[in-house]
């Protein structure tokens, strides 16, 4: 990003939020044994409660997260309810001058039940018997106007459908804003149009007002729909449409720009991803970002927001500057979901993603993964890690769970284990730890640590290889028939034209080191032999990369990275090498697993191969050799 943002540049600039204001009361609650002498009915007992800002008050939380200050106007009742929401907005010195407690006004709140599986019940809102007061709505509005000059954004919020928008109310703020000199955005869920604004709104919302899912079309209809009234704005007024984890599209009648989504290997929940996002584009906008640079440092507020499960995240400053300097992006979406829209090479099972990934002549680096990639020693070590965590997650309580239960333990592993495949095992098993704290079936005191789980897993694992390490020993197994079909030779093809070859694999470096010198192929890679040495903050595939860069000055030109996971493929791709991606079956060695193709895609490949066997069509094709 060409400008900077940080602390000390957010201190100095300063928000006004206006909207509907509301309080989120969430309850964590399970079945207990009593039930009501009353009713008969079951009586949930709740384990633990926690309330945040609601609507505007939680944009404004967000912005003052993010290091900004930022004054709330809005309504609220004068109650207990109101005092809630007012301890939470001081504890982020959100300035509530402009919050008008309203006498006979009912705070809207949202009383928000989670059962003993964290799915949520029928909810429970206050506050939709209000009416407004035109002295009310006038006295927020006078408060706004006597300020309104000396910020540098205003957000303008609508989400209740009790709302303080009410006809009157949007008559007399249109007025305010026709002379408006600061940016200001609009994030509605019913209609809203106001002069002077920029608009962010999501997917969904854009549909409904447009009636095209055709993102350029519905881009320029929202923009001629919304903006003709824009003429006099100080600052070009933008449209904006976020598409949930697939990133963010903003046109500003000119061009249209897109900023990609962000992977996350944890289990996230979307809830105040918005505000997170919106927050983050008003406050770069203040510091002077372009379109593009604003969308990015959003997506990456929004991405760290849905780390937050069964609450509304905020944001640091120096949490979303973390992220900005290495995201993982999802590429090609629409392409990695749909198969018919793939490409081959004619005649072959090679898919091409970037045709304009071909190299002239063979790479002075090759970079592979090893378990899926090169070896099929570990086949079915998804089947061995799905087992040990789900009962890891369930202990005792395994043999009397009812089904519905296990089946959301055996969903919840299954997605677990693909979002992080080929990350290395120690970071898996802290999130395994995570999951056992999070279901609640295994107490405090009985959890391991993520080695302990680890080196359990590793035992469980070393009984599958033992058998095929036998076998090899007896004769009735032979190197081809623990490789990838073709790998070795391909290796070897690569030594010959003077290429340097490194193997990163997120197992164990001993185990790694282990298997290529008993199978003999350990020597074919001269630029090293690099595993999980079981530290989380140094992944042997990001380290590779990165030396690779700093020490063997190699071009980007100059280095491809093969792999059949997401994480290689992905360092591969913030560094700019060639991505070759490995759609590999490792049961029969050859032919196509499609199982793998869509995170591939996602994580940024060039070119999909199924196997070796296609090594010299691929080398044709890259021009490597003719």
């Amino acid at each position: 990003m060409e400008n900077e943002i940080n602390t000390l540049t957010l201190q100095n600039k300063k928000f006004a939020v206006l909207g509907d204001v509301a309080l989120d009361l969430a309850y964590y609650s399970s079945i207990g044994s009593e039930c009501s002498v009353e009713t008969g009915l079951a009586v949930r007992q709740v384990s633990k409660h926690a309330y945040d800002a609601g609507g505007a008050g939680n944009l404004a939380v967000d912005i003052a997260s993010l290091g900004a200050q930022c004054d709330l106007y809005g309504i609220c009742g004068d109650d207990c309810w109101a005092d809630m929401l007012n301890k939470k907005l001081d504890a982020f010195q959100v300035g509530r001058d402009g919050l008008v407690r309203e006498p006979g006004f009912t705070t809207f709140v949202y009383h928000k039940v989670y059962d003993e599986n964290f799915n949520e019940l029928p909810r429970f809102d206050l506050g939709y018997t209000n009416a407004y007061r035109k002295k009310t709505l006038d006295a927020v509005l006078e408060k706004l106007a006597e300020k309104l000059s000396s910020y540098d954004g205003l957000l303008i919020n609508q989400q209740l459908s009790r709302t303080i928008h009410t006809q009157y109310f949007q008559r007399k703020l249109a007025q305010l804003l026709q002379s408006v000199k600061i940016p200001v955005w609009i994030d509605a869920r019913q209609p809203l149009q106001y002069p002077n604004c920029s608009y962010k709104m999501n997917y969904a919302e854009a549909i409904s007002c447009t009636g095209t899912t055709i993102l350029s079309d519905c881009l320029k209809t929202l923009h001629a729909q919304l903006l003709p009234t824009s003429l006099d704005a100080e600052h070009t007024p933008v449209i904006i449409v976020t598409l949930g984890q697939e990133g963010a599209i903003g046109f500003d009648g000119r061009k249209t720009v897109r900023a990609l989504g962000i992977n996350s290997i944890q289990k996230t929940d979307p809830v105040g991803a918005g505000d997170a996002f919106l927050a983050a584009i008003a406050c770069t906008q203040a510091c002077g970002f372009s379109l593009k640079e604003m969308l990015e440092f959003a997506n990456c507020s929004a991405a760290l927001s849905t780390r937050t499960l069964l609450a509304t995240g905020h944001p640091h400053i120096g949490e979303v500057l973390d992220l900005a300097k290495s995201p993982d992006y999802r590429y090609n979406p629409t392409l990695a979901t749909d198969i018919r829209l793939s490409t081959y090479l004619p005649g072959t099972e090679i898919e091409i993603i970037n045709k304009h990934a071909r190299r002239l002549k063979y790479p002075k680096v090759a970079i592979f993964d090893h378990d899926g990639t090169i070896s099929t020693m570990r086949q079915g070590w998804e089947t061995v890690m799905h087992t040990l965590m789900v009962e890891a997650i369930t202990g005792k309580a395994l043999a009397n769970l009812d089904t519905v239960k296990l089946k959301i333990v055996h969903d919840t592993v299954d997605q677990m284990i693909e979002k992080t495949t080929g990350i290395q095992t120690i970071m898996q098993m802290a999130q395994l730890v995570e999951l056992i704290k999070e279901f609640g079936y295994v107490s405090a005191g009985n959890i391991k640590t993520p080695l302990a789980y680890k080196e359990e897993y590793s035992r469980r694992l070393a009984e599958l290889l033992q058998v095929k390490y036998a076998r090899f020993g007896e004769g009735i197994y032979d190197v081809a028939d623990l490789t990838m079909k073709g790998a070795l030779p391909f290796l070897t093809r690569l030594r010959k034209h003077n290429v340097q070859i490194f193997l990163a694999s997120g197992s164990d470096y001993k185990d790694v080191r282990f298997e290529t010198e008993t199978f003999g192929y350990s020597h074919l890679f001269n630029g090293g032999i690099f595993g999980s040495v079981g530290d989380v903050s140094n992944d042997p595939k990001k380290l590779v990369m990165t030396n690779i860069v700093k020490e063997i000055h190699a071009s980007s030109d100059n280095v491809v990275v093969f792999g059949d996971g997401p994480v290689e493929i992905r360092e591969g791709k913030k560094h700019g090498f060639l991505t070759i991606g490995i759609v590999s079956d490792e049961q029969q060695r050859f032919g196509l697993n499609l199982n793998k193709r869509e995170r591939l895609v996602l994580a940024g490949a060039d070119i999909l191969i199924p196997d070796y066997s296609w090594a010299r069509k691929l080398a044709q094709y890259l021009g490597w050799e003719t």
